[in-house]
């Protein structure tokens, strides 16, 4: 979590929603353990991520940069950014 720079919070939820999508899947080891595999649909998904950053590169940004961002947005939600672009 601290190289990714990503909070417990964020991680879980982020992690749900991969669950949710069907992109990792809980597999259980003994009864009270579980462990996490990528699914198919998650590593076709990484696979279209890394194609798509090759027709679109994307600015990479850390946790602190993403949020004022989207503060920013909050606050003028039809302001473009310094980059030009906007954070979804």
């Amino acid at each position: 979590m601290q190289k990714a720079n990503v909070n417990c919070s964020v991680l879980k939820n982020y992690f749900d929603f991969l669950l949710r999508q069907g992109a990792v899947e809980e597999k259980y080891v003994k009864r009270n353990k579980i462990s996490y595999a990528i699914t198919d649909r998650g590593l076709y998904l990484i696979k279209c991520f890394k194609e798509l950053d090759q027709v679109i590169p994307t600015m990479k940004i850390n946790t602190a940069q993403a949020e004022s961002i989207l503060q920013d947005k909050k606050r003028n939600p039809f302001n473009q950014s310094k980059e030009g672009t906007y954070l979804e």
